[in-house]
C-alpha cells in the first residue's frame, strides 16, 4: 500500500513538472516580412521594447475595387442604391440619425445605400408605399421620395 502511494505521488510530481515545462515556454515573436514586388527595406530586430514600439508596422494596402458589389433585393426594393443631392421627400428621423451614426464613425458618407444599411441596421425598415428611401448627401439625410 506505501508503495502505491509512493507511486501516485512520483506519477504527480512528473506531470506537475511536465505541465511546468510546457506552460512556461518562452513564446517568439514574428517581425513582419515585406509584401513581395514591393521594395524590399533592411529591417533591424529591435532589441529593447522601446525600440519595437518606435517601429512602426508596414500597413497592408488593399485595393479599393471600383465598382461596389450589387445591392441585396432588400434594398433594390425600397432604396435608391445610389446617393443623391438636394433630394425633395419626407425626412426619416430614425434612418438620418444612423446615417449621421455612420458619417462620424468612418469619417466619410457610405458610397451605397447598401453599405449604409449592412453596416448600420439590422432590418431596413419599409419606404412608405409608393415611396423609396433616398440618402441626400447635401444635408446628410434619408428621404422618402414618390417613386415615378
Amino acid at each position: 500500500m506505501e508503495r502505491l502511494f509512493e507511486m501516485n505521488r512520483f506519477i504527480l510530481v512528473v506531470m506537475l513538472a511536465a505541465s511546468l515545462w510546457l506552460g512556461c515556454k518562452k513564446k517568439e515573436t514574428t517581425t513582419p516580412q515585406p509584401q513581395t514586388g514591393a521594395p524590399a527595406e533592411t529591417s533591424v530586430n529591435p532589441s529593447t521594447p522601446e525600440e519595437a514600439a518606435a517601429t512602426p508596422a508596414p500597413v497592408p494596402t488593399v485595393p479599393k475595387s471600383t465598382k461596389p458589389p450589387p445591392p441585396p433585393r432588400y434594398v433594390t426594393a425600397n432604396a435608391d442604391n445610389i446617393l443623391r443631392q438636394n433630394v425633395v421627400g419626407d425626412v426619416d428621423s430614425f434612418l438620418t440619425g444612423q446615417l449621421r451614426i455612420f458619417v462620424q464613425k468612418k469619417n466619410r458618407m457610405p458610397d451605397t445605400f447598401s453599405e449604409f444599411v449592412s453596416a448600420r441596421i439590422d432590418s431596413m425598415p419599409r419606404a412608405p408605399e409608393g415611396k423609396r428611401w433616398v440618402i441626400d448627401s447635401s444635408t446628410i439625410e434619408v428621404k422618402a421620395v414618390a417613386t415615378k
